[in-house]
């Protein structure tokens, strides 16, 4: 058996490593799920999960003022 053939069996067993580890991997949607799960909370509550009643109420208000400012220039 020559280099080649070694390095080419070495090469043959770290794809097919690699590709069981990817395919035997946890979820890889767990970016979306996350995200679907924070927008669901956001529809029920009305504020996002990472930030408070109060900074929701304080977001809120500034998007009326600034719809108002818009509006303004519009007309």
């Amino acid at each position: 058996m020559n280099l080649v053939d070694i390095l080419s069996v070495a090469a043959a067993f770290l794809v097919t490593g690699w590709f069981v580890k990817l395919i035997a991997s946890k979820d890889r949607d767990d970016e979306r799920h996350e995200e679907d799960d924070a927008r669901d909370f956001f529809d029920k509550h009305g504020y996002w999960p990472d930030e408070s009643p109060a900074d929701a109420e304080a977001r809120r208000a500034q998007g009326d003022t600034a719809e108002r400012v818009a509006r303004t220039y519009q007309d």
